[in-house]
């Protein structure tokens, strides 16, 4: 039995990735699927209104207008990537034709595949004192990779993205235990957090 999955379809092309937000903003307004999207529709709009102008700036050819541009066209993938992780969310909550029902609404692309167990980042001792190598399973040519760890049951602290399916950790604790999840941001959106893998800081 496969299960459906939201996916972004974003174009190369700035105004397709624009009518395509404003179509998601739209398709998710006063929808009762829809009661707190995170970020909120307003925020996403007030950017997608911003890479507007942003577009339309950049065919006077002012100096600076491209780069201005780009950092808008950043904040609005950014907010539908966050709009696809609220809806996938609410979808794994609800049976095979009501998500694939529920995401149709939203406005994004409804994708099946096949159930797998979800992969988990590997965890090595580091080279000094209270360091850990972590590696995530390959996602894809172009991703990035966001990582968190958390001392024993307490809360989850995030690290900094990288673009490489490694990175260290520095400065835990010795002796204490730790739990780290990886998960890949590609074209298709930002996926779920892997499965915690636990190790002793050394």
């Amino acid at each position: 039995m496969s299960r459906p999955y939201a996916v972004l379809k974003l174009s190369k092309r700035n105004n397709e990735v624009i009518a395509f937000a404003r179509h998601v903003v739209q398709s998710m307004t006063d929808n009762p699927d829809f009661l707190a999207p995170t970020p909120p529709l307003a925020s996403v709009e007030a950017d997608i209104d911003a890479l507007g102008r942003a577009q339309s700036n950049v065919l006077t050819r002012t100096r600076g207008t491209p780069e201005a541009r780009d950092a808008c066209l950043v904040a609005v993938r950014h907010d539908l990537q966050g709009l696809r992780s609220y809806v996938q969310s609410l979808a794994n909550e609800a049976d095979s034709v009501t998500a694939a029902q529920l995401i149709a609404s939203s406005g994004l692309a409804v994708k099946r595949r096949g159930v797998h167990p979800k992969q988990r980042a590997s965890a090595l001792v580091g080279p000094v004192s209270g360091s850990v190598r972590l590696t995530a399973p390959f996602a894809a040519k172009r991703a990035a990779y966001g990582w968190r760890y958390a001392e024993g049951e307490g809360p989850w602290t995030e690290l900094a993205e990288t673009m490489q399916a490694s990175t260290r950790i520095d400065s835990l604790t010795p002796g204490r235990l730790y739990r780290f999840q990886v998960r890949a941001l590609t074209r298709a959106g930002i996926g779920d957090w892997s499965e915690p893998v636990v190790l002793l800081a050394l």
